[in-house]
């Protein structure tokens, strides 16, 4: 045999061994390394599979809302769609694997996240027009550790300007002030926060707003347990940079805040203390109930010979969620009564003590229609309704309203989405909304995420002459109107998100039919709202 031909002979020899080697290598059977036996005590069992619940309490997802902060509205954006690998794809020649870690070495996860969450807004309505422009600026930062333990901050810049000068309000105003500053450590089923942060109750009708205080979840086999005590974050003029509103405060029509619906707002409570407990039972045949607790307590200083504004309620309150048959058909029911002590209006200038006796309910229902299911259509439901006081002709202030017995209009410190044009309070009124959610291009990947919501509502007093939270429903009848909204969102991607409401309010015949300015009292009033939210 020749030289060369020998020399080809090995040299094929050799590279067909070199190819070969490793997979006949990757063949043989993977000796498993030894896996390190739990400590007494630790959880080590395996996952069960487990109905799925019938929601989760508004706490757990606080995490998400510091990471990736959106406005929140009631059309959710469609997470992106995990991408399926296929049977045939091919596997590399060779696989290196790395050695597996001790398994008594610690590792540590350093997480740290920046951006800013800019919102920008453009509000019109019969009294605000042309309009105004807001932007809420909202820088911040979380770092976390071993997923156990992580700090949170957040400030916001808040911008308006007026398109036209309204009165004696100020044409262009800008603030700031520390939105969120707290810490959070998580223990097994143990889960602690400290500093200001946003803290809810039940759905967020008797407390959702942000607050300087402490939170507690826990988690056992026998239901779930939260509580928080907090400061309402009121500090003065001499301190106002420590105000959970800043300096140069301004409510303005709207307040874009992040985990609440466009339509509803969360309340100013002045200088308050709130203690709050809630405790959920495990899932049952479908449902879920639920007992909660809150008590405010009055700091305002007042001197004792001058009338007293001083309001010390506190609420308790019975829940239950869950569904009918199937997850289709979802509900939510919640009965609220609020007691404590106020004071109320007298004419000789010496207040008058009185006790607090006030109801609320809520009910709503969600349906997915068996029938345009690709577009995820819906119908909901919602009523709810709070007691009033026949001789408080306002509910601008929960005491010095009330002239003789017991003040028995309700009155809360959170949220309630009423209407975008009216955007009601329930004291002293009854509501009915049904509506339908559906998102038409779903089928579209680029435009699935946009989404449509209608909604009707009808308004009606509890105690036809009393006062409701517009003072201009002056008219001792029940009939407060009638309301349409329509809502339209687009999430293009994660971190953009778009925004636009409807809304009109036809008044009845609680409102006056000429206002004290000649203006008609009952004509249509109309609210626009646009927004275009960007995390960077």
């Amino acid at each position: 045999m020749p030289m060369k031909v020998r020399l080809y002979s090995i040299s094929l020899a050799l590279l067909c061994a070199v190819l070969v080697a490793p997979l006949i290598a990757q063949a043989k059977p993977a000796v498993k390394p030894p896996v390190a036996k739990p400590a007494a005590g630790s959880e080590a069992a395996p996952p069960k599979k487990v109905s799925p619940p019938v929601s989760a309490p508004a706490s757990e997802s606080d995490d998400e809302a510091d990471e990736n902060p959106e406005v929140k509205s009631e059309a959710k954006p469609e997470t992106k769609p995990e991408v399926e690998s296929t049977k045939n794809e091919s596997a590399p020649a060779l696989v290196v694997t790395p050695p597996p870690a001790d398994a008594d070495e610690p590792q540590n996860h350093h997480y740290l996240r920046g951006g800013l969450m800019a919102t920008n807004t453009y509000y019109i309505d019969p009294v605000i027009n042309p309009g105004l422009f807001a932007g809420f600026y909202r820088p911040f930062a979380k770092y976390a550790y071993n997923e156990k333990y992580s700090a949170t901050a957040r400030g916001l810049l808040t911008v308006k300007h007026y398109i036209e000068p309204i009165g004696a309000r100020q044409q262009t105003k800008g603030t700031g002030s520390f939105e969120i500053l707290a810490a959070e450590a998580k223990y097994d089923r143990h889960t602690f926060t400290a500093g200001r942060s946003f803290y809810m109750i039940e759905q967020g009708l008797l407390f959702a707003n942000f607050a300087d205080g402490f939170g507690y979840t826990g988690r056992f086999p026998f239901g779930q347990l939260r509580g928080f005590a907090t400061y309402s974050a009121e500090y003065g003029a001499a301190a106002c940079a420590l105000n959970v509103t800043g300096c140069n405060g301004d409510p303005g029509p709207f307040v874009n805040t992040p985990n609440l619906l466009p339509d509803s707002g969360v309340q100013n409570s002045g200088r308050r203390i709130f203690f709050a407990a809630e405790y959920y039972t495990p899932e049952y045949l479908g449902a879920q109930a639920t007992a909660y607790a809150l008590y405010s307590r009055d700091m305002i200083s007042e001197d004792a010979s001058r009338t007293k504004y001083a309001y010390h309620p506190w609420y308790g309150g019975l829940g239950l969620r869950g569904y009918i048959v199937n997850s289709n058909l979802r509900y939510r029911a919640d009965m609220i009564y609020q007691g404590g002590s106020t004071y109320n209006l007298v004419l000789n200038g010496v207040s008058a003590p009185a006790t607090i006796s006030a109801m609320a309910a809520l009910v709503n229902f969600t349906y997915n229609l068996p029938v345009l299911t690709q577009y995820d259509s819906q119908l909901t439901a919602e009523v709810a309704a709070g007691s009033g006081d026949a001789d408080a002709s306002r509910m601008t202030n929960a005491s010095q309203s009330n002239t003789d017995g017991s003040y028995t209009a309700f009155h809360n410190f959170g949220s309630f989405s009423g209407g975008l044009a009216l955007k009601p309070r329930l004291a002293n009124l009854q509501v009915v909304r049904l509506g339908t959610y559906f998102r038409p291009l779903k089928p579209n990947f680029a435009l699935r995420n946009l989404a449509v919501q209608l909604k009707y509502s009808y308004y009606r007093k509890s105690v036809a002459p009393g006062g409701i939270s517009d003072p201009a429903a002056t008219e001792a009848s029940s009939d407060v109107g009638h309301a349409g909204d329509l809502a339209v969102t687009f999430n293009p991607m994660a971190d953009l998100q778009f925004f636009w409401g409807f809304g009109v309010f036809k008044p009845g015949s609680a409102y006056p039919v000429l206002n004290f300015d000649g203006t008609d009292g009952q004509a249509w009033r109309y609210a626009h709202l646009i927004s275009l939210t960007l995390i960077f």
